[in-house]
């Protein structure tokens, strides 16, 4: 039986799409009945080009929080509409920009670059249960972040303030531990925090980067690198 998995892309630039299909092929590959939810931010809408490559996918526009807040909006959508999953897959676009393109390699290859890759990740979360994210190993880290508006948010939902995260936010993590925090969490009120564009720090944007990771953490699990 195929892992059930729900991809989050957040297109942040419309003319990025095709460069990243290639990634969520791959999962598709493997789990051919996973779900797509797709956020965009540009006014240009590309439900249309979306439909035409992944009929089903479930769209909708996020202004807020670049692909923090899009995910966050994503979430609700996958809460209410009341599916169960074992895995999400979250992926988002950058610029191609020679760094970025750097960095999207180190985050995206190893746990979605081939087939066998997804596999891979998959093979991993079943065989050791204390894994509740992966991503790209060099991405994985513990840096310490303007303290007032995440302590904010850790505090008013409860969440671990220690431990590490994925920089740049491209990963796989368990659907039960986004169910199990998010039930408790006004999600539409946090994303209304977040800021639309590129915001300066503080922020609640690059706060919910950190977040993410301290999520599993705050439910028992670890994040294994890549």
């Amino acid at each position: 039986m195929s892992a059930r998995v729900a991809i989050c892309f957040h297109l942040g630039y419309n003319n990025r799409f095709d460069a990243f299909t290639f990634y969520i092929d791959n999962v598709l590959q493997q789990c051919p009945d996973a779900d797509i939810y797709i956020t965009y931010r540009e006014n240009d809408d590309p439900s249309v080009k979306c439909h035409e490559k992944y009929p089903n996918a479930v769209i909708v526009k996020a202004i807020n929080g670049c692909d923090t807040g899009a995910f966050l909006l994503q979430i609700k959508h996958i809460l209410d509409s009341r599916k169960k999953y074992d895995y999400i897959f979250k992926i988002h676009t950058k610029s191609n920009n020679l760094v970025f393109n750097n960095w999207i390699h180190q985050l995206l290859d190893p746990i979605a670059g081939s087939h066998q890759n997804v596999h891979n990740v998959l093979e991993l979360f079943r065989n050791d249960p204390e894994v509740g994210m992966i991503g790209g190993n060099p991405w994985v880290l513990k840096r310490d972040i303007y303290p007032t508006i995440f302590t904010e948010i850790c505090q008013r939902n409860k969440i671990e303030m220690d431990g590490y995260f994925i920089g740049g936010t491209i990963f796989w993590i368990r659907f039960s531990i986004i169910e199990d925090i998010f039930k408790n969490i006004d999600i539409n009120y946090e994303y209304s925090l977040c800021e639309k564009g590129k915001p300066s720090e503080p922020s609640y944007t690059h706060s919910w980067e950190r977040i993410f990771g301290l999520l599993v953490n705050t439910c028992g699990y670890r994040i294994q690198g890549i």
